[in-house]
């Protein structure tokens, strides 16, 4: 009990403190090795752990695992390690963790300046959300984090996509990361005064119901909304997206003016937006928009902390705004995750335990089994 919540202010408080100070290496390390220990060793967290030991312990042969297209829960990578760990699906599920905190580490000792405030950027989403739960997409993540920045900075395009295409092995959400190339040769001006009105203008027409029977009609694209159905387009959502876009956008461009930073606008800063304009133009298809979405948005949890550092006209309104944003992030999801697992109602956001594999069968003294705890006990 707690674990999930000290774990939370040790984070906030260290990336309180990095706005004054530098945070020795010794300190973040010491912070990652106990999360790596948590993901490691975590036992039913998350919404889709039992789903994703089901889709390990599930009967299925080499040749369906390399041949099947039919399967929405399962690229073929992913297939394919399932059999090669088929009765030992902890040990699975532990050494993906293993492998996205050793990508997150060395993303961030290679790329940061503010580890601190990145790993309170990484907290509620990437790592409570991506590494514990949405395993197949928290692969992506750490591999997009972990090698596919450091290629893109050294426009080493060819083994990009094939670092690409390789991630899609895993979940085919990592082909949208093929369009970082191609935004080289696209403004940072042009997106937002051209393709973002464009994309809200498409996510409206979306939402219309006549509109939507003529998608489905549209071969994979039909496909995929007909699995994930629209939803009513939010107009709370759409305000606070915006919001959120607007600030970003002011603090760049207050950025930039104070480092005086000349000619072409960087490639992170043209990805961050182009993720935004997806968002916003599959926006009616959420489900779809968000996993979409996170691919692009992860670089926040890089240039967000490196700007901080270099920009001192809105520093503290910028960080009081993200802290604020990060923290009810961490609220809101934790809520999400006690919901949709079912936890009993005295279980909340600070309370909300942390199982391990050493002591699994206390879960079901806060929670009942799930639908897919029936096929693996």
């Amino acid at each position: 009990m707690y674990i999930y919540f000290i774990l939370s202010l040790i984070v906030l408080i260290l990336a309180l403190l990095s706005l004054k100070r530098e945070i020795s290496d010794f300190t973040i390390a010491a912070v990652v090795i106990v999360i790596t220990a948590l993901l490691v060793f975590r036992y039913g967290q998350g919404t889709d752990y039992f789903a994703y030991n089901y889709l390990i312990e599930r009967n299925i042969s080499l040749h369906d695992a390399l041949t099947d297209t039919t399967d929405n829960h399962g690229e073929t990578g992913f297939r394919m390690l399932a059999v090669l760990f088929h009765g030992r699906s902890t040990l699975m599920i532990a050494a993906i963790g293993l492998y996205d905190m050793a990508m997150t580490a060395r993303f961030m000792w290679k790329n940061c300046t503010n580890k601190a405030f990145t790993l309170f950027l990484l907290l509620p989403t990437v790592l409570l959300t991506y590494y514990f739960s949405a395993i197949r997409q928290g692969v992506v993540i750490a591999t997009f984090l972990g090698l596919g920045i450091s290629l893109v900075e050294k426009k080493a395009w060819k083994r990009y996509i094939v670092l690409c295409f390789a991630m899609a092995l895993i979940h085919s959400v990592a082909l949208v990361l093929l369009a970082i190339p191609f935004l080289e040769k696209v403004s940072l001006k042009t997106e937002l005064t051209v393709f973002l009105p464009i994309s809200v203008a498409v996510g409206c027409l979306i939402a219309i119901p006549f509109t939507h029977q003529y998608l489905l009609l549209i071969p994979v694209i039909g496909k995929y909304m007909g699995i994930y159905p629209a939803g009513s387009l939010g107009i709370g959502t759409l305000v606070s997206r915006a919001i959120t876009l607007t600030i970003m956008i002011l603090f760049y461009y207050s950025w930039k003016e104070e480092t005086g930073l000349q000619g072409d606008d960087p490639w992170w800063i043209k990805a961050y937006i182009f993720g935004q304009i997806l968002f916003f133009a599959l926006m009616p298809y959420m489900f779809i928009a968000t996993r979409v979405y996170i691919c692009f948005k992860i670089l926040e949890v890089w240039f967000i902390p490196n700007m901080l550092l270099l920009n001192n006209r809105y520093r503290q309104i910028m960080a009081v705004y993200l802290i604020m944003l990060t923290s009810l992030v961490y609220v809101s999801n934790i809520n999400t995750y006690i919901w949709e697992a079912g936890y009993n109602d005295s279980i909340n956001c600070i309370n909300y335990p942390y199982i391990s594999v050493f002591n699994k069968n206390e879960i079901w003294d806060y929670r009942a089994p799930d639908n897919y705890f029936q096929y693996i006990r």
